[in-house]
């Protein structure tokens, strides 16, 4: 990581090169410690200044991953060439966020949901379209907060200790989403009695990290305090902060999620099948949530098949439903194409 730190919200503009329609903007976030977490942001200025009230989109990428995934996959250009105001960022330690001056991150996982996550929705809150009439007022923005794997409960810890103003106008879509991991085939089996090993101790004091990119793990290597987290709630029934003993079971049950959607696989090599999803939404309590069950086995449940042909076109149909579609023409031809032949299964099914 470089110790160069770049001011406060400070901005780089850009013409994002893979669509003369789209631009992208990069901001930083500042934490107590002194580093900066990346937000990059991807619009479409014709289709912002076209809408009274803009939805704004928050994607946040799983462990041992950085928010580059979102932008391989094409997913965030592709939500936001339907006129959304997309934000990705990169949590502490990968991406183009900024560590202290010894090097690696040293924010723990406690701070990543108390103030990190909590920093960047409001940071994509306060940043203003370009349409001079819209509103300011950060509470009247709806915002879709969308998250991959073991985040997701990073996400929902964070939502659970925000205050109810925070979190007015708010919806949530979950990929893969997991915490308690099921022991449903011998790859899940091998990985988590590999995580809940001794031996594996040893490797990352050696390391000083959990070396993610070594273990076939991920693509971005994480702190030991975020394994300290990653290792006690994959397997516990408990979902207690292991700083100051804030329950997030309890919390969650109290505050309710909003309306959310979940993916998850019914075909899974490892992690994130419907078994997972299942025990997430039963640790956040009552609320409206629905959930897509993909059949197909993908390499990855990110892959840009699994994106373009299954996750996106299913979430964009929910969005409509729910009223928090962007009213703009949409260019988005392969979307048009598969909500066609995703409405028409729908019409199949029932006369079934």
């Amino acid at each position: 990581m470089t110790s160069n730190q770049i001011s406060d919200d400070e901005t780089q503009i850009q013409k994002d090169e893979s669509s003369s329609k789209l631009s992208s903007e990069s901001f930083w976030v500042s934490m107590p410690n002194g580093e900066q977490l990346h937000l990059r942001r991807v619009f479409s200025k014709e289709k912002l200044n076209q809408q009274n009230n803009v939805t704004k989109v928050f994607l946040l990428h799983g462990e041992a991953l950085s928010g580059d995934i979102f932008f391989k996959n094409k997913f965030a250009d592709l939500i936001g060439k339907e006129g959304y105001d997309v934000f990705v960022p990169d949590l502490a330690g990968r991406g183009r966020s900024l560590g202290s001056d010894q090097g690696y991150s040293k924010i723990t996982t406690h701070q990543i949901i108390t103030e990190g996550i909590p920093r960047l929705i409001n940071r994509a809150k306060d940043i203003n379209i370009y349409k001079k009439s819209q509103t300011n007022n950060k509470s009247s923005h709806k915002i879709i907060l969308i998250a991959h794997g073991f985040n997701s409960c990073l996400l929902t810890a964070a939502w659970s200790r925000l205050d109810k103003l925070c979190r007015l106008n708010t919806y949530m879509v979950f990929i893969g989403a997991h915490r308690r991991l099921s022991r449903k085939n011998i790859l899940s089996k091998i990985k988590i009695s590999l995580l809940k090993n001794n031996l594996i101790l040893r490797l990352i004091k050696y390391y000083g990290k959990f070396p993610a990119k070594k273990l076939n793990f991920g693509l971005c290597d994480e702190n030991i305090d975020w394994f300290s987290y990653y290792r006690d709630w994959i397997d516990n029934q408990l979902w207690i902060d292991l700083d100051d003993n804030f329950n997030y079971k309890k919390a969650m049950r109290d505050c309710s999620l909003p309306s959310s959607l979940y993916f998850s696989y019914s075909k899974d090599g490892c992690f994130g099948s419907i078994e997972d999803t299942r025990k997430f939404i039963e640790d956040q309590g009552m609320h409206d949530a629905r959930i897509h069950i993909l059949n197909k086995k993908y390499e990855s449940i990110l892959s840009d098949s699994c994106i373009v042909n299954e996750i996106l076109p299913r979430m964009i149909n929910w969005f409509k439903e729910i009223n928090i579609y962007p009213k703009v023409v949409s260019n988005s031809d392969f979307i048009k194409t598969k909500m066609s032949d995703y409405n028409q299964t729908k019409i199949n099914t029932t006369k079934a």
